[in-house]
């Protein structure tokens, strides 16, 4: 509701940093005035809401969640090549792979996001 992110990107803080030298490795690859134009956006996105909305929910509840995530794609392959699972043909397995791919992405996604809320949750 505050907006400190954009003030921060209006107000060029990061790239006054990155011109003065402040943080020279950073500024070598040019990070600070990337992460200055992806403010608005994480902003918009409401990402920050969402992790604090997500700091009152037990953080091994989001690791499970991230795992099941991560071995669907597995699992149904394993199940596929045994037969237990139809194998996908035709145009069908380039939508499976983008399902699976998918799936792989949210989970890696979500046990960051969970591993980030377990060290917050630390305190």
């Amino acid at each position: 509701e505050l907006k400190v992110a954009t003030g921060v990107s209006e107000l060029g803080l990061l790239s006054f940093l990155e011109e003065k030298g402040a943080f020279s490795t950073l500024e070598s690859v040019g990070a600070f005035s990337t992460a200055e134009k992806l403010l608005p956006v994480i902003e918009d996105l409401k990402v920050l809401s969402l992790l604090e909305s997500t700091l009152d929910v037990e953080a091994g509840l989001l690791f499970t969640a991230a795992n099941w995530l991560l071995v669907a794609t597995p699992v149904y392959i394993t199940l596929a090549i045994c037969g237990f699972a139809p194998i996908p043909e035709g145009p069908f397995i380039a939508l499976d792979a983008v399902v699976g791919l998918g799936l792989t992405t949210v989970g890696v996604l979500l046990f960051a996001w969970a591993f980030v809320v377990s060290k917050l949750q630390e305190d």
